[in-house]
């Protein structure tokens, strides 16, 4: 911190043997406020004792009880009769007169905790500075109401990581509550523009739309598409604050929604192909997701290969369009999937995941059959993991900018061609 006496390790707070420390600052409390002290204030404070610093005026002034009082004077050969003391000198000169005495504690009630005082410090550099001097720190944010005691992490200035973290934990709540403020300041000289304004009436579908669009082209959504939820940051006292992250509201982002927007909108009326090789468009025109969305056990071999994404490596054997509800089943023969009609479920059944393992009733036809021969042998099907993955980090290096299921793709088809080359 800049402009604050430094003490090397060994030395004493005070290395002036000609320095006396202040009795009546020393283990006491000295408050430092930016709005007036009122009468009632006054009479109370200073009557216990207490060190006033009031920089509501264009001159700061320090008030205390005067040690001298009740004093003979040598000088004037007579008796103080001065109870209080009142001295008006630049702030920085009374704020580091409080600090170098080390009074037991330091209150500070400001308007801004992060704002310059003096030349070169703020609130914040102050109470970093107190509080690893070994003195007691309570704030008083004026602005958002909020009061908080910290307790001191070091009393010799030789600050380690481990006590920044303790003075960091102390002011999280703090924290908090002024990015929360900070973020509304800005909310309230922003006026966001309507995505109305750009798009007009297909405003109203536009994010269904773009969430529907996007990742068929593999393009990121880099903005949110659904209302900011509401946190509650609760006190020590069992109170609580309401917030919401204000800016991860789509109201703000209607610029970038827009454009996004005509871009998916461009690459409809020139029929673009969809490039995400995980989706294939359905017959009313809507893009379907191929890989199976169940969750890969942690156990799985797949798991870690895929980066832990949660999604099998091997396609869905039947999907569902979310839009018509079309039904389409995997020719797994000619790699593509063909829709479930009424001529090819003469030859399919259907057996939901949710019914009974053991109920083969609307299978009988098909499980009774005569099991046809193999003439493949099972590493044809399944690829050397080691080798696999070699392969996988190798395209991953080589196509940055492609997905991971692009890339697992393209990997998969790679390493099984240059198998059956090498086994012809």
């Amino acid at each position: 911190m800049s402009n604050k006496p430094s003490i090397k390790k060994g030395d004493t707070m005070n290395t002036n043997t000609n320095y006396k420390t202040l009795k009546h600052i020393q283990n006491h409390t000295a408050i430092y406020s930016e709005i007036p002290f009122t009468k009632e204030e006054q009479l109370n404070f200073l009557a216990k004792g207490h060190l006033l610093l009031d920089n509501s005026k264009e001159q700061p002034i320090l008030a205390y009880t005067n040690p001298y009082y009740g004093r003979f004077n040598p000088f004037t050969g007579a008796v103080n009769t001065n109870k209080y003391s009142k001295e008006q000198k630049p702030l920085h000169t009374l704020l580091w007169k409080l600090l170098l005495n080390k009074p037991s504690i330091i209150a500070f009630r400001y308007l801004d905790f992060q704002a310059n005082i003096t030349p070169m410090q703020s609130i914040k550099d102050f109470t970093q500075y107190a509080l690893s001097h070994g003195i007691k720190v309570q704030l008083h944010d004026l602005i958002i109401d909020y009061k908080v005691t910290l307790q001191p992490v070091q009393s010799n200035g030789q600050m380690q990581s481990a006590y920044w973290e303790q003075l960091n934990d102390q002011l999280n709540e703090y924290n908090e509550l002024l990015k929360e403020h900070y973020q509304l300041k800005q909310l309230e000289s922003y006026k966001p523009v309507t995505l109305q304004y750009y798009l007009g009436p297909a405003s109203d579908t536009a994010l269904d739309y773009i969430s529907t669009w996007a990742p068929a082209y593999e393009l990121d959504i880099n903005f949110p598409t659904t209302e900011p939820q509401t946190t509650m940051i609760f006190h020590k006292d069992g109170t609580y604050t309401v917030t919401k992250n204000h800016f991860n509201d789509p109201k703000y982002h209607s610029k970038d929604i827009a454009l996004l927007y005509t871009q998916l909108k461009y690459y409809e009326q020139v029929q673009e192909p969809i490039t995400n090789p995980s989706q294939i468009l359905c017959e009313c025109g809507h893009p379907i997701s191929i890989y199976d969305q169940s969750a890969i056990a942690p156990t799985s071999i797949y798991y870690e290969a895929l980066g832990n994404s949660g999604y099998y490596l091997e396609k869905a054997h039947q999907i569902t369009c979310q839009h018509c509800f079309t039904t389409y089943v995997y020719d797994i023969e000619n790699d593509e999937y063909n829709p479930l009609t009424e001529d090819y479920q003469e030859n399919f059944t259907v057996i939901s995941k949710l019914d009974n393992p053991n109920n083969t009733t609307k299978a009988d036809d098909w499980w009774n059959r005569p099991l046809q021969p193999i003439n493949t042998s099972i590493k044809h099907i399944l690829p050397n993991l080691d080798i696999f993955m070699e392969m996988l980090t190798a395209y991953q290096e080589l196509h940055p900018d492609h997905s991971l299921n692009k890339a697992i793709h393209e990997t998969n088809f790679n390493y099984h061609i240059n198998y059956y080359n090498k086994t012809a």
